[in-house]
């Protein structure tokens, strides 16, 4: 048993969208819809975001769902618990950055992010750099890698393998 993860090379690459795929094609997806740090119209559909917190906690119940995680999160989770890993990046990171722009103007007006100071080129800049490292202890025949681009035409691939984890 272990969990299936969807990442991607920075926010914006449309983890979100394969996050209500599962769900809709019928996986247990483990996350928040629209956690406190969130504005609901930039992901209609939901976020389905988890913290690593709660994964501590509730480690138990992630077995044979889909989470989502970012970052040193995904090797903390380890090798031993990931069947399947999904990384999504998006080719045009301007066009990337402009959107993690607009988002996190949004969401640096909530009360959940008060006294935060973000720069969403120096958070592409640091996702762009770590990837590889954060994802070096996870056996690379568990990982798809998809081009944001090619979403909508490989969702079913994608649905299939994180299918085959569980």
């Amino acid at each position: 048993m272990g969990v299936a993860v969807v990442t991607g090379v920075g926010p914006r690459t449309g983890t979100s969208y394969v996050m209500c795929a599962a769900r809709d094609a019928g996986m247990h997806v483990s996350g928040e819809r629209y956690p406190e740090h969130t504005v609901p119209k930039h992901n209609p559909n939901g976020y389905w975001d988890v913290n690593l917190r709660t994964y501590r906690d509730e480690a138990p119940e992630w077995d044979n769902t889909v989470v989502k995680l970012w970052g040193k999160s995904i090797g903390e989770v380890g090798n031993d618990r990931i069947s399947r890993l999904v990384v999504l990046e998006r080719a045009d990171k301007d066009a990337q950055l402009r959107s993690m722009e607009r988002v996190l103007k949004d969401e640096l007006q909530l009360e959940a992010n008060a006294g935060i100071d973000m720069d969403a080129s120096d958070v592409l800049s640091m996702f762009v750099t770590n990837i590889s490292d954060w994802l070096s202890g996870i056996d690379q025949e568990k990982i798809l890698r998809i081009p944001t681009r090619d979403l909508t035409a490989r969702i079913d691939e994608i649905l299939q393998f994180l299918k085959g984890g569980m």
